[in-house]
């Protein structure tokens, strides 16, 4: 019954692939084709992402067309399904497709919103371990580039130095300058990893990780 279904509907195929998200490779190999009827088997009560109007379809017909017809197996009843999306006319087609695209925006819309909150959760999360650390000794994460050395020593009161303000373009300064303020950056970030290595050290935290895993790992031994 199953290969006959295969053999008469292409778009269960489709459907198989785009709906429940199972690889096309699993169908292509001999032996394998009651991977398809357990696949569409859990398609009683779908739970569908509508990536196109087929999909959308599907979701609106399959139960119908069990209910329906209660001798159908999963695999015929998509075929019927496929069917009689075949029948369906331009006027019909179109809604589908307004339906879809309403759908997709939607989903978007979520995804987007889903994506923005865990993003956030995420940085709130790093944040709070990297306070943790912070009360408990650890030093400096951030590496200081030659800009900012130039900001602090004009915003310091240098006389001579037009004071910078932050958020303004890079100044014109001389290449001279610039290549002492990169090898003081350098040595600075050195200095800087070299003592937060013996922090993390004396934490019982050793090899050469990022300040970032040397805080996850802080946390998570003394938090």
């Amino acid at each position: 019954m199953l290969s006959s279904a295969l053999a008469a509907a292409n778009g269960i195929r489709v459907c198989a692939r785009q709906v429940a998200g199972i690889s096309w490779q699993l169908y292509e190999k001999p032996g394998q084709a009651h991977l398809l009827s357990k696949t569409l088997s859990s398609l009683e009560q779908p739970v569908i992402k509508p990536v196109n109007h087929y999909a959308v379809f599907v979701k609106s017909n399959f139960a119908k067309v069990r209910s329906e017809n209660p001798g159908l197996t999963p695999a015929a009843a998509m075929a019927e399904v496929a069917r009689i999306y075949k029948q369906l006319d331009e006027a019909e087609l179109a809604k589908l497709k307004e339906e879809a695209a309403a759908l997709k925006s939607q989903s978007a819309a979520v995804e987007s919103s889903a994506d923005a909150s865990a993003k956030e959760a995420a940085k709130k999360e790093r944040r709070k371990m990297q306070l943790f650390a912070r009360r408990h000794g650890m030093p400096a994460l951030a590496n200081v580039s030659w800009y900012s050395l130039l900001f602090a020593e004009r915003t310091s009161g240098q006389k001579g130095k037009k004071p910078l303000v932050a958020g303004q373009a890079q100044p014109t300064v001389p290449e001279e300058e610039r290549e002492r303020l990169r090898q003081r950056a350098a040595q600075v970030n050195a200095e800087r990893s070299a003592e937060l290595k013996r922090w993390a050290e004396s934490h019982g935290i050793s090899g050469q990780l990022r300040p970032s895993t040397i805080v996850r790992k802080f946390y998570k031994k003394y938090a």
